[in-house]
């Protein structure tokens, strides 16, 4: 993670440094989010559905020619998954976001083409799970809900078990992986772009400070909607 850190550092600061010549335009951005994961729990694959989530932040455009910038971004995001198992659970992550896209930007008609990729960098605020209630025949049960929480160690009955008003371990707090979008900027600043998100840092937790054989990756895909003033 260490190295992560690292190399966004050394994407970021030469640009910023860069830019005290160059002119730089903030902006603002928001949109939704189609998230899932890619996970193992107990040693199956887990049978997870795409959830419908938003993001919203501020970023800013520094000229590195003028073809290409580069676009750090400050994002809060909403990610997490179906989980379509016997006890099925909508989980909702919010996370803060540091995206570091390099955008190649050529004119076509009377905008830009915008086509990009980056690493990114997140770290787990907490948020929200729920189970649906159930009433068919003798297979009754009520909606359940709960806090849902990051740690890089957890207690059993947080990461494999739910109940009643009961914390939920999602995974570990950082996580890390690459950007990739296109989209296209109107004249007017402008821009509308379609984005995916290929998460590489595996967020198994420890369980009770033993490592297991679980993975948990975040993957998903958005669409979003950016103004540069």
């Amino acid at each position: 993670m260490k190295r992560i850190l690292i190399i966004i550092c050394l994407l970021v600061f030469p640009g910023l440094f860069f830019s005290v010549e160059a002119q730089v335009r903030w902006g603002l951005r928001a949109g939704v989010n189609f998230t899932n994961v890619s996970a193992v729990k107990n040693g199956k694959p887990l049978n997870t559905g795409i959830r419908t989530g938003f993001k919203g932040g501020a970023d800013a455009a520094i000229p590195l020619g003028r073809l290409f910038r580069l676009e750090p971004g400050l994002l809060f995001s909403t990610k997490g998954y179906k989980n379509g198992e016997a006890v099925k659970i909508n989980a909702n992550a919010c996370y803060l976001e540091l995206p570091v896209n390099f955008i190649y930007s050529p004119e076509v008609g009377s905008g830009n083409l915008l086509l990009g990729a980056g690493p990114y960098l997140g770290y787990g605020l907490g948020g929200r799970w729920k189970t649906p209630g159930v009433n068919s025949g003798s297979d009754f049960r009520t909606e359940m809900k709960g806090n849902l929480q990051f740690a890089n160690d957890t207690k059993m009955d947080d990461y494999y078990y739910i109940a009643p008003g009961s914390s939920f371990t999602y995974g570990r707090p950082v996580d890390a992986g690459v950007n990739f979008l296109a989209g296209y900027e109107l004249s007017g600043n402008l821009a509308l772009r379609l984005e995916g998100q290929l998460g590489i840092t595996d967020l198994a937790p420890k369980v009770e400070g033993q490592t297991t054989k679980d993975h948990l990756k975040n993957v998903g895909f958005g669409i979003s909607a950016g103004y540069k003033f």
